[in-house]
């Protein structure tokens, strides 16, 4: 046997190593991790999840036969893992398809469910805390701060009427958008991988635009109103008998795509916000992420 051959051609070796890593894992989850937040991402990353779009997807999966459907997204998974949230209970629709997901055990769900019920509690005794303080001179500064926001509600209204509004395009400039001739800013964006080397080519706009024809790809229509502008486009590359080689075609409900294409998908949103500040959409400007 060569010295350093690797340890996946032996079965053996290879269980018993990912045993003792699962062993170890289950030993100093309960003693390690302060916070729901931080217990939920050592499973996540211990199931071999890489991204939070990547648990949603798989959390969407495993419900067609379970439950009726619920949508789980990703802000709600990056919220429980950065502790701005927790599931209202274990009893959570949305808790219980990731759970399944990750095929949590029955000691992962204890543990889960005293930082659950920790957090509850330290809510309801700051809220009982709060509400024994409140006597005639905080009540005073309660009102003070009610006049307060009435004035700067009253301001942002008046700001409003008065051509604040944002207002989204209903085209996409074209001077700032190029696409193939097969109407793609990224051909093969749905059997490739994106490199970075290919976006810092790209301008804002074509990199909104690349990042939503994987959803188009499927048919994904796009009702809202700041995405007009994109829906016009992708409009444009319809399938009619003017345009034979058209290849967008509207569908309705939810599209699916394949691992590589929500990995692109990320890529790109990755790129718009850390490389570029912010995402566009048909008001032309920069967004922040979230």
């Amino acid at each position: 046997m060569e010295i350093g051959t690797p340890f996946r051609k032996f079965p053996i070796i290879r269980y018993k190593y990912q045993l003792v890593k699962l062993v170890c894992f289950s030993m100093s989850s309960h003693k390690s991790y302060g916070s729901f937040g931080e217990y939920f991402t050592a499973i996540m990353r211990e199931r071999g999840f890489r991204s939070d779009e990547q648990l949603a997807r798989r959390a969407m999966q495993v419900q067609e036969q379970l439950f009726p459907r619920v949508n789980v997204q990703r802000r709600t998974i990056n919220n429980w893992r950065n502790n701005k949230s927790t599931p209202r209970s274990i009893d959570d629709q949305q808790f219980k398809l990731v759970a399944l997901a990750l095929k949590l055990s029955d000691d992962d769900l204890k543990q889960i469910f005293k930082f659950i019920e920790t957090d509850v509690g330290l809510s309801v005794e700051t809220e009982t805390k709060t509400n024994l303080t409140i006597n005639s001179k905080s009540l005073k500064w309660i009102l003070v701060g009610l006049a307060g926001v009435l004035i700067v509600v009253t301001a942002i209204a008046f700001l409003t009427n008065n051509g604040s509004k944002i207002t989204y395009l209903d085209q996409i400039p074209p001077t700032q958008l190029r696409v193939s001739e097969t109407g793609f800013v990224i051909p093969n964006s749905e059997t490739k991988v994106i490199s970075e080397r290919i976006l810092e080519t790209l301008s804002g706009w074509e990199l909104y635009v690349a990042r939503n024809e994987l959803f188009a790809r499927k048919g994904r229509p796009f009702v809202k109103v700041s995405s007009m502008c994109l829906q016009k486009h992708f409009d444009s590359w319809a399938k009619t008998e003017a345009n034979p080689n058209g290849w967008y075609s509207k569908k309705s409900g939810d599209v699916r795509l394949s691992d590589l294409e929500y990995r692109n998908a990320e890529i790109i949103r990755n790129y718009e916000c850390k490389a570029r500040g912010g995402q566009y959409n048909c008001s032309g400007q920069l967004n922040e992420c979230y």
